[in-house]
C-alpha cells in the first residue's frame, strides 16, 4: 500500500517555520472581507473556526477538523485576526462548520458534487493504471485531475482503496484478455518454456526461459551470425503465440518485461497462471522486438565504423602524401614565377613545357589520383572493409523486414535490387529498363552517384551501368541514416518501428492539446505561436543591442562576439577555518554504517519488497537490503561484499538483486530519498532547485556485450553513466548509454521523467547540448537549455526578419532567414510529439534519437531545426548579454563535474569496471550506484546540518556566504575499506533538517 508520504497528497507538516506560517496562513484582504461578511464580529469562536477552515481548505483542498490542526497555526491565525489570549474551538459547533465549508466551497469555486468526483476518479484511476504500476503514481495523477476540475480532495484511504481497485481491474483485464486469447497448444508451449511440462522430440526447437533472455555479445561477425539465428528462433516463437498487445501502453509493456526479466523459473511456476501466461506472453513479444532491434543497432554501427575506417584511411593518405603535395605546390610556384618573368605569350608557353619537361600526362594521371581520394570523398576506401563484413550484412538485411516511414519508397526500391543482385559476380551491372527490378539512383548524393555510375548527377543524365559494390555500399549508408532518423522502420521492433506508432493519435491529440498548451502556456493556433516567437525573438535582440555599450565584458570584432574572462569571485576568508569546524564535528563512518543509517531514517528497502508478493519473505529484509546496497553501490560485487560484511552469502546477496530488484524499484528508493532532502534548509543556500546539470562519467565494462564501445577520450571499452544533477547537489536521474551515442539524445529524460519535489525546468550541459533540434523540443516541453558553449562564437544567430536592423550587433547575426512557414505549417505535429512525451506514450530520448540525425525526408526535423535556431539565438543574445548567467550556467556543470569525481570515489570496487554482461544488470548496478551516492548526500547533510546548529548555538557566526560556498561530496569523514559490522539494532541519530538562524540567500 502506498504510504502518504510517498504521493502528492496535500498534508501539513508538523513543524513549520515562521516563514511557512507567514506564506501559507497569512489571511489576504480578500479572505478578511469574506470572513467579515459571513461571521458576526462578536463571535470570535466562530470567526477564528472559519478562518482556519478556510485557509487549511485552501492549502489541503479538503476540510479539516480544528483539533487536527496543529496548535502554531491556529496561534498565528488567531493573532492576526487581532484576538487576545487563547481561544478554545472546541466551542466551534458542527452546524456552523457545515454552513461555513459551504461558504468555502462556493467562494473557491469547488464543485461539490460526490457522484461526479467519484467517476473523474474512477476514469482518471483507470486512464493512470493503463500507463503506471506504482500506486503512489497513479494516486498523484487522481490528485492532479481532481485539483484540474475544481473538486474536493477525499480523504487520502479512499484514493487508496479506489487506485488500488483500479489497478487490480486493469492488470487483471491485461492479464485476463491475453489469456483467453490463448489457445490450448499456445498455452502447452510456454508450459514446456517454463519447464511445467516436459517437451516431446517435436517441441525440442522450443528455447528454455533461461535461453529467452539471452543478451547480445560483442558484435564480430561469428557473434552476429549466433545472434541471428537466436533472433529467428525468437521470431518462430512468437509467430507461434501470436497475440496482438496494442492494448497495452508501451510505458505498461515495459514495467510488465520488467517484472518478467528478473523472474526466474521457480517464481514464474508460483505465479497464478493468468499471471503466468500473461507475462511469458508479453515477455516473448518484447523479447523478440528487442532482438529485433540489437540487429538493427549492429547494422547501424557496423556501417558507421565502416564509414569512420574510411574517413581515418583518407587522413592517413593524406599525411602520406604530404611530399607530393609539397611537389605539386613547388611546380606550380616554379611555373608562376617563370610566367612573371617572361612578356609574350609564346615565351610562356615554351617555358611552361620547360617546367613540365614532358611529363605532362604523368602529372595530370597523378592530379586525377589525388583529387579522387581527397575532399569529402572517403568513398573509395569503404570498399575494403564493407567486402569484409559483406556476406554477414546481407544477412543481417535479409532477417529484417524494412520499410519507409513515408510516400517515399526509394530505400524500398534500392535494397529489394541489391538483394536480387546479391550473388552476381559483375562489377558493373547493365540496367535494363525492361528489367523488373530496377535500382533507385534517386537517394544518392553527387559523390556516391559519381562512384556509383561514373558520371556526374546532372539533370536528364542517362546511366547505362552501375558499379555493384559502390551501390550496395551507398545503399547501406543511406538505410543507415534513414533508420536512424525514423524515415525507415523495421517491422516488429520496437525502438525502430513504425514512428508514428509511439505518438498518441489525432484524436487523442485534440482531447489533450488544450489542457496542455495551457500548461506550458504556448498558444494552440499555429499563427499565434508564430507570433510569439517572433516578438521574443526581436525583444531579446533589442534588449541586447541597447546594452551593448553598458556591457564591459563584450566586443563584437568582425562580427564574433568576443567574452571578457569575468573577475573571479572571492571565497569568504573564514571558509576554510569554518568548514573544518564543521568537518571536526561529523563522526567517522564506515559506507556500510551510513546504509544503515539511512535506512534506519526513512525506511527505503520498502520499496524493494517482492514483485506482486510471490517470493518468499525475508525476515531480516532491511539488513539483506543494506548489504545489497553497499555491494552493487561500491561495485565491489557479491563475492568480496561476503568477505567484508561477514554476514550473507554472495548467493544471499545476489538473490536480492536479481529478484526483487528493477530499474523501477530503485527510482521509487531515489525520489523518496530526494523528496525527503529537499525539507533540508542547508540545501537550499547551494541553488534554489529550479535547474540540473547533466554529465557523463566513463565506466570500463567487458566487451562481450553489445552496449560497449570505444571511447575516444578514454581509448578503452565502456559505457558512460548519465546523471542529472540538481543545482542543489543531488542527482534526480541517471542512465547508462553507449559511448557512440551522442550526449544530448538523453538530456530530457531527466527532466520529464523526474517524480520528485525538486521540479527544475532548466538544463545546463557543456558543448554537445547545443542542438537545434534538442533547443526545439525542449522549449514545446517548457524547458530551457542553457549549456555551456565553447565555440559559441562560431554558431549562427538568426534574426526574426530580414528587416530587422540593430545599431551595435548586426553584424552578430546570419543572412539566412528562419523559415517561419515551416514552423507554422508543423506547429501541431511538433505539439502531438511533446504531447506524446508529456503523457508517457514514448520517451524523449526515443524522439531525440531520430530528430537529432539528419533526415533526407522527415519535415518536422526541419521543423524541429527552425524552431531550435529561434530559441537557440534568444539563449546565445541572453549569453552574451549577461554575465551572471555565465556566471551561473559555469558554477551549475562544475556540480556535475564534481559529482562525476564523487561517483569514481564510491564506485571503487572491481577495479570500476561492470563485471555483468547483461544490460538491464548493468542499468542497475548505475542506478544502484546513484542511490548510494544520494545516501551519501543525504547523510553528510544530515551531520552538516548538525555541526552548524551546534556551532552556532556555542554564539560561533557562521555567514550564509560561507553556507553557499559549501557542498555535501565531502568524504574525510568516510571510510571505503575493511571488515564491516552490519549492525541494525544501534539508534540512530535525530535528523535534523532545519538551520538555527537561517535565512536563504543565493551567492
Amino acid at each position: 500500500m502506498a504510504a502518504i508520504h510517498e504521493t502528492a497528497y496535500p498534508r501539513i507538516k508538523p513543524n513549520l517555520s515562521h516563514k511557512e506560517l507567514i506564506e501559507l496562513f497569512t489571511p489576504t484582504p480578500e479572505e478578511l472581507i469574506l470572513l467579515n461578511s459571513k461571521t458576526k464580529k462578536t463571535l470570535p469562536i466562530t470567526r477564528l473556526g472559519f478562518m482556519i477552515l478556510l485557509k487549511c481548505y485552501r492549502y489541503l483542498g479538503r476540510p479539516v477538523r480544528l483539533n487536527k490542526i496543529n496548535e502554531s497555526i491556529r496561534k498565528y491565525i488567531s493573532e492576526k485576526l487581532g484576538f487576545e489570549g487563547k481561544i478554545d474551538v472546541n466551542g466551534y459547533d458542527t452546524s456552523a462548520r457545515k454552513r461555513h465549508i459551504k461558504i468555502i466551497r462556493e467562494y473557491l469555486h469547488i464543485n461539490p458534487d460526490k457522484k461526479e468526483r467519484r467517476n473523474v476518479m474512477k476514469t482518471a484511476a483507470l486512464e493512470a493504471a493503463t500507463t503506471r504500476e506504482n500506486l503512489a503514481d497513479i494516486i498523484n495523477y487522481v490528485i492532479d485531475e481532481l485539483i484540474k476540475s475544481r473538486f474536493e480532495l477525499p480523504v487520502f484511504q479512499k484514493l487508496v482503496r479506489l487506485t488500488s481497485a483500479a489497478r487490480a481491474v486493469v492488470n487483471n483485464g491485461n492479464y485476463e484478455k491475453i489469456f483467453n486469447e490463448l489457445t490450448k497448444e499456445q498455452k502447452k508451449i510456454i508450459d514446456i518454456i517454463i519447464g511445467i511440462e516436459k517437451p516431446t522430440e517435436n517441441d525440442s526447437s522450443f528455447l528454455s526461459w533461461a535461453t529467452l533472455k539471452l543478451e547480445p555479445k560483442k558484435p564480430t561477425t561469428n557473434n552476429v551470425r549466433g545472434f541471428v539465428q537466436y533472433v529467428n528462433n525468437m521470431r518462430k516463437l512468437r509467430q507461434k503465440i501470436n497475440i496482438n498487445l496494442d492494448f497495452i501502453t508501451p510505458a505498461r509493456i515495459e514495467q510488465l518485461r520488467d517484472e518478467a526479466l528478473i523472474a526466474d523459473i521457480d517464481d514464474m511456476k508460483s505465479m497464478k497462471p493468468i499471471k503466468r501466461y500473461a507475462l511469458a506472453t508479453i515477455f516473448i513479444y518484447m523479447k523478440t522486438a528487442s532482438a529485433i532491434d540489437d540487429l538493427v543497432q549492429v547494422f547501424i554501427t557496423w556501417i558507421r565504423n565502416i564509414e569512420a575506417q574510411a574517413k581515418a584511411k583518407l587522413e592517413e593518405y593524406r599525411l602520406n602524401q604530404a611530399d607530393k603535395t609539397d611537389h605539386f605546390v613547388f611546380l606550380l610556384y616554379n611555373t608562376l614565377m617563370v610566367i612573371k618573368n617572361n612578356h609574350t605569350a609564346q615565351e610562356k608557353i615554351d617555358v611552361i613545357e620547360k617546367q613540365l619537361d614532358g611529363k605532362t600526362d604523368e602529372i595530370l594521371e597523378q592530379c586525377r589520383e589525388y583529387l579522387g581520394l581527397t575532399g569529402e570523398n572517403h568513398i573509395t576506401w569503404m570498399l575494403k572493409p564493407y567486402n569484409n563484413k559483406r556476406s554477414i550484412i546481407f544477412q543481417l538485411l535479409e532477417n529484417l523486414t524494412i520499410y519507409s516511414s513515408s510516400n517515399d519508397k526509394s530505400i524500398e526500391t534500392a535494397l529489394m535490387f541489391i538483394k536480387y543482385h546479391r550473388y552476381s559476380h559483375k562489377e558493373w551491372i547493365d540496367l535494363n529498363p525492361d528489367d523488373p527490378i530496377q535500382p533507385d539512383l534517386t537517394l544518392l548524393s553527387e559523390g556516391w552517384f559519381k562512384a556509383v555510375t561514373g558520371l556526374k548527377k546532372e539533370k536528364n543524365v542517362v546511366v547505362k551501368k552501375i558499379n555493384r559494390h559502390y551501390y550496395e555500399i551507398a545503399v547501406c549508408t543511406v538505410l543507415m541514416g534513414d533508420l536512424s532518423c525514423g524515415d525507415a522502420y523495421v517491422t516488429d521492433g520496437f525502438i525502430f518501428d513504425d514512428p508514428n506508432k509511439q505518438f498518441i493519435t489525432w484524436e487523442q491529440f485534440e482531447i489533450e492539446v488544450d489542457s496542455y498548451c495551457e500548461l506550458v502556456k504556448h498558444p494552440k493556433e499555429a499563427l499565434k505561436f508564430v507570433a510569439l516567437k517572433q516578438e521574443q525573438l526581436r525583444q531579446t535582440a533589442k534588449k541586447v543591442d541597447e546594452h551593448y555599450h553598458e556591457n564591459p565584458y563584450l566586443v563584437i570584432d568582425n562580427g564574433l562576439p568576443i567574452l571578457k574572462k569575468l573577475p573571479k569571485k572571492k571565497d569568504h576568508p573564514e571558509l576554510e577555518k569554518i568548514k573544518n569546524m564543521i568537518m571536526s564535528e561529523m563522526p567517522l563512518k564506515s559506507i556500510v554504517d551510513v546504509i544503515v543509517e539511512i535506512e534506519m531514517w526513512l525506511n527505503l528497502s520498502i520499496f524493494f519488497k517482492p514483485l506482486s508478493g510471490f517470493q518468499t519473505k525475508i525476515s531480516d529484509y532491511p539488513s539483506r537490503f543494506v548489504a545489497t546496497t553497499f555491494c552493487y553501490g561500491c561495485n565491489v560485487g557479491p563475492t568480496q561484499g561476503e568477505r567484508s560484511l561477514l554476514k550473507y552469502t554472495r548467493k544471499q546477496i545476489a538473490w536480492l538483486f536479481n529478484h526483487h530488484v528493477d530499474d523501477r524499484k530503485l527510482l521509487k528508493a531515489i525520489m523518496a530519498l530526494i523528496n525527503h532532502y529537499n525539507v533540508f534548509d542547508l540545501p537550499k543556500h547551494w541553488g534554489p532547485g529550479d535547474s540540473l546539470s547533466v554529465d557523463g562519467t566513463f565506466w570500463d565494462m567487458y566487451q562481450q556485450n553489445l552496449l560497449a564501445a570505444h571511447h575516444i577520450r578514454y581509448g578503452r571499452y565502456g559505457g558512460v553513466g548519465y546523471y542529472h544533477v540538481s543545482d542543489t547537489y543531488i542527482a534526480l536521474f541517471s542512465n547508462f548509454i553507449s559511448c557512440g551515442v551522442h550526449e544530448s539524445v538523453y538530456l530530457l529524460d531527466g527532466i520529464v521523467e523526474n517524480d520528485s519535489d525538486i521540479k527544475p525546468n532548466k538544463v545546463h550541459g557543456d558543448s554537445w547540448a547545443q542542438s537545434e533540434v534538442l533547443f526545439g523540443l525542449a522549449a514545446l516541453l517548457a524547458i530551457l537549455i542553457m549549456p555551456r558553449i565553447k565555440q559559441f562564437k562560431h554558431l549562427y544567430y538568426y534574426k526574426a526578419s530580414r528587416n530587422d536592423h540593430y545599431e551595435n550587433i548586426d553584424s552578430l547575426f546570419t543572412e539566412k532567414p528562419i523559415d517561419w512557414g515551416l514552423i507554422e505549417t508543423h506547429y501541431h505535429d511538433m505539439l502531438r510529439i511533446a504531447i506524446s512525451i508529456y503523457k508517457g506514450k514514448v520517451k524523449a530520448s526515443t524522439v531525440l534519437r531520430k530528430l537529432c540525425s539528419k533526415s533526407r525526408k522527415n519535415k518536422v526535423y526541419f521543423a524541429f531545426r527552425e524552431l531550435g535556431r529561434v530559441e537557440r539565438t534568444m539563449f546565445l543574445l541572453n549569453y552574451i548579454d549577461d554575465p551572471e548567467m555565465r556566471r551561473m550556467i559555469q558554477a551549475a556543470t562544475c556540480k556535475s563535474e564534481e559529482f562525476n569525481g564523487f561517483i569514481d570515489w564510491i564506485r571503487f570496487g572491481g577495479g570500476g569496471v561492470i563485471s555483468d554482461n547483461m544490460r538491464a544488470n548493468q542499468r542497475k548496478i548505475i542506478r544502484y550506484n546513484h542511490l548510494l551516492a544520494n545516501m551519501l548526500i543525504f547523510h553528510t547533510v544530515v551531520y552538516q546540518t548538525k555541526g552548524i546548529n551546534k556551532l552556532r548555538a556555542q554564539g560561533i557566526e557562521i555567514p550564509n556566504e560561507i553556507l553557499a560556498a559549501m557542498s555535501p561530496y565531502w568524504t574525510d569523514h568516510l571510510n571505503r575499506f575493511g571488515i564491516f559490522q552490519l549492525d541494525m539494532e544501534n539508534e540512530a541519530d535525530e535528523v535534523e533538517y532545519g538551520l538555527v538562524d537561517s535565512k536563504i540567500c543565493f551567492f
